[in-house]
């Protein structure tokens, strides 16, 4: 056996980051720091179509961001849960 047949596949298909997630996303990305990426692929886009498209993504990281009115929604007991998380409403 060689050395070579040790050494991991150069590329697996997945990206191993140091948070230990397998996907190139940390695991305690916040909807600013999608907006912070989503502003710099606004600044390397070639057309006013794309650039538009980045934009409308942005909108709607924002909306996805911001709290309803009714607050979060608890899938698992069908209630919405109180903002400050300490009873259902």
């Amino acid at each position: 056996m060689t050395d070579r047949e040790d050494a991991p596949p150069e590329s697996s298909g997945a990206a191993i980051e140091s948070d230990g997630g397998t996907d190139g996303v940390p695991e305690e990305q916040d909807i600013g720091d999608v907006l912070d990426d989503l502003e710099v692929l606004e600044g390397t886009v070639d057309s006013p179509e794309e650039r538009e498209r980045v934009r409308e993504a942005m909108r709607t990281a924002q909306r996805a961001g911001t709290p309803r009115v009714f607050g979060p929604f608890d899938v698992v007991t069908g209630r919405f849960v109180s903002v400050t998380g300490t009873d259902d409403v």
